[in-house]
């Protein structure tokens, strides 16, 4: 278990101290895969290097295993690194050694015999899916595959965690999915915890079971990935998951803009959208739309424009508030930071157009 409690860090520089984390707090379950998202310079890379201790953070407690990190001498963080492993964006590779002596080494340095260490790095090959290139150079490599080498020589130590800082961001969507899919699997065989750093949602979206959000070195919301998608509460978080929303939705003079969240229910087919006109006889105009799959179901966002009467608006919001799995908030013809979602009741059925 990662226990992360009360953690912060401060910079000094020439112009004054920056406070790159402050408070943070979160618990990372054995065996989960944990991301940790936000914008760039949110504090995400600060934060992962805080928990390895390569980064010694000004106060607070980082704790895996009930050991708290910050407490420990320089050799003692030595070791606790071959538990603590990580990934980088960059693969870190050293290009002048083939891809065995670059799994090789983190086993040279913890002194295990070579016929050991050989067996080691050949089990590791197969697992990464590079079975045939022991031999190869990193420049003879795709980036996929030295990404696959970079996570073989992070497991070579046997660790119990995996950091990964922006593992995927240098690769392109399809291999981006395939490093995703070996870091899953390798989670599910050998059970080792894993902590995304990422600011890409579709990444957190695809493999996390759960997410905490950073911005401005605050962790603003944390909770189950499909809690996060089906209602965002925070504003980073909202940017995240519906990055198109800072946009401006430009809606007539005449009319006013009532933005849906919904996600799936056992009633996720009902044309709420339809029952509206059916029921309230008010016509609503579909004006965006969105929607994502996140463990099998799907979330999403609906902008209407509805006729700027109150009475109409008052009944719209009511209507569709009143169904299971969803959140309204009603806006003007742009989108402002100030709306106060009303609350959803949680009784009838659910958003579908």
């Amino acid at each position: 278990m990662i226990e992360i409690k009360n953690l912060n860090k401060t910079f000094k520089t020439e112009v004054g101290t920056v406070e790159a984390l402050k408070n943070i707090n979160f618990t990372v379950e054995d065996g989960e895969i944990y991301g940790i998202i936000g914008m760039s310079g949110a504090g995400k890379s600060t934060l992962v290097r805080c928990i390895n201790m390569i980064e010694k953070p000004t106060s607070g407690e980082v704790r895996i295993d009930d050991v708290d990190l910050t407490k420990l001498q320089d050799w003692q963080l030595r070791n606790i690194r071959r538990d603590v492993t990580m990934i980088f964006q960059s693969f870190n590779l050293l290009m002048q050694k083939n891809v065995r002596d670059n799994i090789e080494l983190p086993l040279k340095f913890a002194g295990v015999n070579k016929k050991k260490s050989r067996k080691t790095v050949n089990e590791l090959l197969e697992l990464v899916g590079l079975g045939d290139k022991a031999s190869a150079y990193p420049a003879q490599l795709s980036g996929g595959q030295r990404q696959r080498v970079a996570i073989a020589r992070a497991l070579a130590t046997n660790p119990k965690v995996l950091l990964c800082d922006e593992a995927t961001s240098a690769l392109d969507p399809k291999t981006t999915g395939q490093i995703l899919e070996l870091i899953r699997d390798i989670n599910k065989k050998l059970g080792i915890t894993v902590v995304i750093i990422t600011h890409q949602m579709s990444v957190v979206q695809s493999i996390c079971d759960k997410v905490a959000i950073i911005d401005h070195g605050e962790i603003v919301e944390r909770g189950k990935v499909s809690e996060i998608f089906a209602n965002p509460k925070s504003e980073a978080a909202k940017r995240l998951v519906f990055p198109e929303r800072q946009e401006a939705i430009v809606a007539s003079e005449s009319s006013e803009t009532i933005e849906v969240l919904f996600n799936e229910s056992e009633t996720t087919h009902a044309p709420l959208i339809t029952s509206l006109a059916q029921d309230k006889g008010i016509c609503a105009s579909i004006i965006y739309a969105s929607t994502k799959s996140v463990e099998g179901k799907a979330f999403g966002r609906i902008v209407l424009e509805v006729p700027n009467d109150p009475k109409i608006v008052d009944d719209a919001v009511k209507y569709l508030s009143a169904a299971h799995g969803v959140t309204v908030t009603v806006g003007s013809s742009k989108y402002r930071d100030d709306k106060k979602p009303i609350e959803n009741n949680d009784i009838g059925g659910d958003a579908n157009v």
